[in-house]
């Protein structure tokens, strides 16, 4: 469950500073601060709070997975709704967090805090004016933010649509996994979605090709036309650099007449706008 942290102070005459910090529930801290002021008095009576959160399992594969869209830059905004872009703006990713992100976060090398966040069971971050603090067991980490001016380059100007997609099809963890292992162990460059019209259905080739366009590994799937729809052709070629930046898991893969392709994660609440190479 979510905290608040409550520091008071007293800069009345004569001016008087208490340090000792409350931790509450997050509606018994606001009743608390309000019969606090009740009592003392508004005039020169300062209040500061500090939100918490906790990071379940789910959140934190999330994080990781903006994270390498990001280029190792985490810039989380006020809320539920998180989006972020690479610095090639090839890829955008757009993720929905299961709590509240109580305050912006704008982290430039985010690696040390998604590590301490590994090793601690549903960890407490505290956030402040200038930076986040993670609690644990094993004591409190400080990471600063910087000014999230910063990291506008990872910051989409839009979302993309993946709304009313001319074809789709389910790419299962274990196809993407044999995928991926071709992908590293050919060096591929490029892994591109032939559509194909035939006798009423699509059909869908996934290769990876090599560099010198000699050795590639293949898998093929067939999905039914529906009646409204304009049967739909295209190859759509994507950078393997880019693909290969998805986590594990399972993808439905939508594609349409975009610039991009959508990869939507099955187990996570996460989806991957992929720019396609232009010819």
């Amino acid at each position: 469950m979510p905290y608040l942290r409550v520091r008071r102070r007293w800069e009345g005459s004569p001016p008087y500073v208490e340090t000792k910090t409350f931790f509450f529930a997050t509606d018994e801290a606001e009743a608390y601060a309000r019969a606090t002021n009740e009592s003392r008095g508004s005039v020169g009576w300062i209040e500061e709070q500090y939100p918490t959160t906790t990071v379940s399992p789910t959140t934190r594969a999330v994080l990781k997975a903006l994270c390498r869209v990001s280029n190792g830059a985490l810039y989380l905004r006020t809320g539920r709704d998180q989006f972020v872009m690479d610095v090639e703006k090839t890829v955008v990713a757009v993720a929905e967090l299961q709590n509240d992100w109580p305050r912006e976060t704008a982290l430039l090398d985010s690696g040390a805090f998604l590590k301490l966040l590994d090793h601690v069971d549903y960890p407490l971050i505290e956030f402040m004016d200038d930076a986040v603090i993670v609690h644990s067991p094993v004591g409190n980490v400080v990471f600063k933010n910087i000014d999230a001016s910063y990291l506008l380059s990872v910051i989409p100007p839009r979302i993309p649509s993946h709304d009313h997609a001319a074809v789709e099809w389910y790419v299962s963890a274990d196809e993407l996994s044999r995928l991926l292992k071709a992908v590293k162990k050919l060096r591929c460059s490029e892994v591109i979605a032939d559509v194909r019209p035939a006798d009423g259905e699509s059909h869908i080739e996934l290769r990876a090709q090599s560099a010198s366009q000699q050795t590639e590994v293949s898998m093929a799937w067939s999905v039914p036309i529906a009646a409204a729809d304009q049967p739909f052709q295209r190859a759509d070629r994507f950078s393997a650099r880019d693909i290969t930046r998805l986590p594990s898991g399972g993808y439905h893969v939508r594609l349409a007449n975009w610039k991009y392709g959508v990869w939507m994660n099955d187990a996570l609440p996460i989806v991957f706008y992929i720019r396609c190479i232009e010819a």
